[in-house]
């Protein structure tokens, strides 16, 4: 089952808990040490796949698996004889990226997506979600319970209680899309400690189609809270309280468990929907992906992962003929649900795909669909960050005065972020502000938002993973509201437009965002300080080097700092900088970028008279003009600024490389990325690739 319990790595993987180092560095990235035997290596594969401790280490024993044996048969057909090992494998395909794999895989994918479920498989309808747990001193603490129908969370539209509650652990924490392990970021709930048989409860206000219950665990201070949660009981209720389904945990995991409810034929359709689509690209058959996911929307088991699958790859990409068909399905269904709610998280992003195809068909057909969609409910407009990149993935979008609008942002980074929606012509005075409160003690607490009038709506600050919805009524008159992350160091590039326009026909045709913005698959861990991790690198790093140079690449560091000319050219050679500063002291400044900032990395902003602006690093300055290197993950040519054009100047005291970047890896991760940047200064005449 997919919420089996945990071991540590076999003794032929190399070491770090819970395997995922052993798993990276046995992938082409790169350099394992010693290989074990194939037969015995299999074997420990086989042993993580099943038994990880962590749903992530599980996920790429299953993927290190086909690409140790260059083949992808024996792990299908031993996954392929058990319901929940085949819905594991499933998950892990999305990770599979190598042209060799991903050929076969497709073919067996669609044969899994082509299946028909038997008509006496029906769907566990239920309206209450249980999680209890029995014993005479137990204490019940969850960090979010995701309840899954049709692919899409709908536990945060109901209501929760608990049993009791401590410490400020309101039963709603459960379902407030905060995920964070920490206790302290003030996401999860907490019965009184040590009493009999505590239970958490939500209740989803009407019966839904269930697939899965997804239980996010208390995972900070190294796991100690992490077993509180073993043997937890969880049960689905109908409408009447009567039990359709109980299963129990086991060994909770240090992350989350995914808990099956429903049919396991539903269950494998749904899964096998998202992992064709990530199969397409690099199987070489979008066109064929989308023809068979287009076919089956009709299917109102299928429906909700059809959506999502078809969202993952680029309209660009799409046969005219599928948008078609699709734009006709999509309209009749929804002018076939006129007069009803319409409200669950699901149906939203019904409507929000509605808003996203209709500008990618013909002009008739496109208003054909706006019209059936406009009764059912809000805009709703759904914005991602791009991974690695410091931006969000959509640069603009447009939405009708004083109607409501749903604003759904999820955080698909490995940092950090928010999102802010201001007053027009206010980006400069909220960016500002944000950055001179960077150096306020208490700025994390306020979730780096600045208290000014300017900004109208805003999200917390999202942890990697995380997702959150703004609901509110668009301004009466029509104007240009730009929206930012005001976390520190990213305003300058993390920003976009919100148009506000009359009416429905002067809508702007929205884009379907950037389809690089897939999931970067890591959670968050813990937001680093000095004090946990400087005391440890006093003493010489004593993690694996090969496991540390694909943190590096995780972490997004070799996008702008070169190792040995391989790399970005933003940032200085990293063997330069190793080889001048300590452990301690080039910690200190991965976990505060702007401590110091070298003269040459400084930024500026540029504030143009036309009241517009440019912000980046100064490459050169000549013959009246300056010349900015605006994007530090790029090697474009610079963008000429005319001095005369420019109203004011100033200096940012913010660096360009962002804060929060070791925030998604264990201690045992960022141990190894130093002990790797060590290797850099102890041997100058190579590097572990």
């Amino acid at each position: 089952p997919a919420y089996m319990g945990g071991v540590a790595a076999p003794p032929h993987l190399p070491p770090g808990p819970p395997a995922d180092h052993g798993l990276w560095v046995l992938s082409p990235v790169g350099a394992a040490p010693a290989a074990p035997e194939p037969a015995r290596l299999e074997t420990d594969l086989r042993r993580l796949a099943r038994e990880g401790t962590r749903t992530s280490t599980r996920r790429l024993a299953l993927r290190a698996r086909m690409q140790a044996e260059g083949a992808v048969g024996p792990t299908w057909d031993e996954a392929a004889a058990n319901p929940g090992s085949l819905a594991d494998l499933l998950d892990a395909l999305r990770l599979v990226d190598e042209p060799e794999l991903a050929a076969p895989l497709f073919e067996r994918v669609r044969g899994v997506l082509a299946a028909s479920a038997p008509a006496a498989q029906a769907a566990t309808r239920g309206r209450f979600v249980r999680v209890e747990l029995s014993g005479p001193a137990r204490t019940l603490t969850l960090a979010e319970v995701e309840v899954l129908s049709g692919g899409t969370n709908v536990a945060r539209s109901g209501t929760a209680s608990q049993s009791s509650t401590a410490w400020d652990g309101a039963a709603a924490r459960a379902i407030d899309g905060n995920q964070s392990p920490r206790f302290g970021d003030a996401g999860q709930t907490h019965t009184v400690e040590d009493q009999p048989d505590p239970w958490w409860e939500l209740d989803l206000r009407r019966e839904l189609p269930l697939e899965a219950v997804v239980l996010w665990n208390r995972g900070d201070e190294d796991g100690r809270f992490a077993a509180r949660l073993d043997g937890a009981r969880v049960r689905v209720l109908d409408a009447e309280r009567r039990a359709l389904f109980e299963g129990n945990l086991g060994r909770a995991p240090l992350d989350f468990a995914r808990i099956e409810v429903g049919s396991p034929e539903a269950l494998l359709r749904g899964r096998a929907a998202r992992a064709l689509s990530a199969l397409a690209g690099p199987a070489e058959r979008v066109h064929e992906a989308v023809n068979e996911l287009v076919m089956r929307f009709d299917d109102p088991d299928l429906r909700s992962h059809v959506v999502a699958a078809l969202r993952d790859m680029p309209f660009a990409s799409w046969p005219e003929p599928a948008r078609e068909t699709l734009g006709r399905a999509l309209t009749a269904y929804l002018e076939a649900a006129a007069g009803s709610a319409f409200d669950d998280a699901h149906e939203r992003e019904l409507l929000a795909f509605a808003d996203e195809l209709a500008p990618q068909l013909a002009p008739a057909e496109a208003r054909a669909l706006r019209l059936a969609r406009r009764p059912l409910g809000p805009q709703v407009i759904v914005i991602r960050s791009v991974p690695d990149s410091l931006r969000y993935d959509r640069a603009e979008f447009s939405v009708v005065a004083g109607r409501p609008v749903e604003l759904v942002f999820e955080n698909v980074d490995i940092m950090p972020h928010n999102l802010v929606v201001t007053a027009p012509g206010s980006l400069a005075r909220v960016g500002l502000a944000a950055e001179r409160m960077s150096a306020s003690p208490d700025a994390a607490a306020r979730e780096y938002r600045p208290d000014l009038p300017e900004v109208l709506h805003a999200t917390r600050l999202l942890q990697p993973g995380a997702r959150e919805v703004l609901k509110f009524t668009a301004p009466t008159a029509p104007a240009d509201h730009p929206y930012v992350c005001t976390f520190p160091g990213h305003w300058l590039r993390m920003n976009g437009v919100m148009h506000v326009v009359a009416d429905w026909d002067e809508l702007d045709e929205p884009t379907a965002g950037d389809p690089v913005a897939a999931p970067s698959g890591r959670r968050f861990v813990r937001d680093w300080t000095a004090a946990d991790l400087l005391p440890a690198l006093a003493r010489r790093p004593t993690g694996s080097p090969p496991a540390g140079r694909r943190v590096l690449e995780l972490a997004s560091c070799v996008r702008c700092h070169p190792v040995d000319g391989a790399g970005g050219r933003t940032g200085p050679e990293l063997r330069e900088v190793v080889a001048r500063r300590s452990a301690v002291d080039l910690a200190a400044h991965v976990l505060d970028p702007s401590l110091e900032i070298a003269p040459q990395y400084v930024n500026e902003i540029f504030f143009m008279q036309d009241g517009t602006l440019h912000a980046g690093r100064v490459v050169r300055e000549s013959g009246g003009s300056v010349f900015l290197q605006q994007d530090p993950y790029s090697e474009l040519e610079p963008v000429e600024v005319p001095l005369a054009d420019v109203e004011e100047r100033v200096v940012s005291s913010l660096s360009t490389m962002p804060s929060g970047l070791l925030n998604t890896f264990t201690r045992a991760e960022i141990l190894d990325l130093f002990a790797y940047l060590e290797s850099l200064a102890l041997d100058p005449t190579r590097s572990i690739k």
